[in-house]
């Protein structure tokens, strides 16, 4: 967003919400503008749309709440838990032999929940498997990776960079240990 569009936002926070009112309006211009750099106005605008519709506290938006609000957006169609588990269920029934063609169809948030086609060769081989542990565990790492996603996404760009970037220093060193 640029500046002007961060001044036109504050304006309409204002006249909306009675109770915002920044003593240092340079100071609440800049931060926001830093704040939400990255985003488009038409994204901003409508998270803040969303935000007037559904919020009952009274209270003005701050930064972080317009960009939860695109993040709840944005992942409103996503699959719940017990879809994304249905889909690793389904795996299983061809798990024994095509471990790798199940896993390669399986969406990525669900790949990383599961962790790679072995584990759903072990989990189809296994005799005493019991679904339900499995699901459990599964269903746990699913919630932290859909979160971590959805964390990862409201860091700004820069700082995205620098973690992908130290990510790939981490790989690269980990492979020369190797």
């Amino acid at each position: 967003m640029t500046r002007e569009d961060v001044q036109d936002l504050l304006a309409m926070i204002q006249g909306t919400y009675s109770n915002f009112n920044p003593q240092n309006k340079t100071a609440t211009v800049n931060a926001w503008q830093m704040a939400l750099e990255d985003f488009d106005k038409n994204q901003i605008a409508m998270a803040f749309k969303s935000y007037i519709r559904t919020e009952t506290s009274g209270f003005a938006p701050t930064p972080g709440k317009l960009i939860e609000q695109l993040s709840v957006i944005k992942h409103s169609s996503d699959e719940t838990e017990t879809e994304a588990w249905m889909r690793v269920a389904i795996a299983l029934r061809n798990g024994m032999y095509g471990s790798e063609q199940e896993f390669a169809k399986l969406p990525p948030m669900v790949q990383k929940a599961v962790g790679n086609s072995q584990q759903l060769r072990i989990w189809a081989l296994d005799e005493n498997f019991n679904e339900e542990v499995a699901k459990a565990q599964f269903l746990r790492v699913y919630r932290a990776e859909t979160q971590r996603s959805k964390d990862y996404e409201k860091l700004p760009k820069d700082i995205q960079k620098l973690i992908d970037n130290s990510r790939k220093m981490a790989l690269i060193a980990a492979k020369e240990e190797n």
